[in-house]
């Protein structure tokens, strides 16, 4: 079934959402991920997209209380493929400790061997898990994409 794509344009990238989602999901202008399929969206409110990648997830928008519990869902159901989970948070906004302590909870879960890895990490976000300790947790990496350069 071909799906006609609403484009929905934003100051840094476009958002192209089937006009199902779009409708369905509230999804407003200020998205700033490219989806070209509508099962790409693992889920969507009106401050927070999280949109499925080959590797893992891209994030876009804030987590907060308001959202952490399906952002953490959304991670939950990311960790079911082999190897290495892969988050991409070059487009997050805002993240309260809430949504660390469940980047934490994820990287957690996965079995030995398994790693989640940060990518686009914002510095405040990549400041405050190497204050705590949290680099050193083995399942829990902070990619190339956020490193400092």
């Amino acid at each position: 079934m071909l799906r006609r794509l609403i484009v929905v344009p934003t100051p840094r990238k476009t958002l192209k959402v089937s006009e199902e989602a779009f409708a369905t999901k509230g999804v407003t202008g200020g998205r700033r991920f490219v989806a070209e399929r509508a099962e790409d969206f693992v889920y969507i409110d009106k401050q927070l997209v999280i949109m499925r990648t080959p590797g893992g997830l891209s994030i876009s928008g804030v987590i907060d209380n308001y959202n952490v519990d399906s952002f953490f869902r959304s991670l939950n159901a990311s960790l079911g493929r082999e190897g290495d989970v892969n988050v991409d948070l070059s487009e997050l906004e805002f993240c309260d400790v809430s949504g660390i302590r469940a980047l934490v909870r994820a990287a957690e879960c996965l079995d030995s061997g398994r790693r989640l890895v940060l990518h686009g990490l914002p510095q405040q976000l990549r400041t405050v898990i190497k204050l705590v300790g949290w680099t050193d947790l083995p399942g829990l990496m902070i990619g190339e994409l956020g490193a400092d350069e």
